[in-house]
C-alpha cells in the first residue's frame, strides 16, 4: 500500500472493510520482511483489531473504523479469518492523513 506517491512517509489513520465471517487485521511497516521462501515474516505483523462484516457505517458491523497509528511509505496488511463457515474480503479502503514527507 503505498498511496499516491511510494516515496512520502504517510499517517496511516485507520481503515474499512467489508466481509464475512470474523477477520483479524495485522499490519506490517516493513513490507519487505519475507521468509526464505518469500511469504510474510509474521513476526513483523502487529495485531490492530478484528472486524465482523462491514466497518463502513455506524449502523454496519460490530467494530466500525479500524483506527491505525502507524508512520510508513509503505505498508503490508494481513487478514485471519477467524470463523468457521463461508467467510469472504470484500474490499478494504486504507485511510492516510493528508501530507507527508519525501524521504
Amino acid at each position: 500500500m503505498a498511496g499516491d506517491d511510494p516515496s512520502v512517509i504517510k499517517s496511516f489513520l485507520g481503515l474499512d472493510l467489508a466481509c464475512q465471517g470474523t477477520w483479524d487485521i495485522y499490519v506490517a511497516t516493513d513490507p519487505l520482511r519475507v521468509n526464505e521462501d518469500g511469504t510474510p515474516d509474521e513476526s513483523f505483523f502487529e495485531k490492530i483489531g478484528s472486524a465482523t462484516n462491514t466497518t463502513y457505517a455506524e449502523s454496519g458491523g460490530e467494530n466500525g473504523h479500524i483506527p491505525m497509528d502507524q508512520v510508513s511509505s509503505h505498508l503490508a496488511l494481513m487478514f485471519i479469518c477467524r470463523s468457521e463457515g463461508y467467510a469472504r474480503l470484500g474490499n478494504v479502503a486504507v485511510h492516510i492523513a493528508e501530507g507527508g514527507e519525501k524521504e
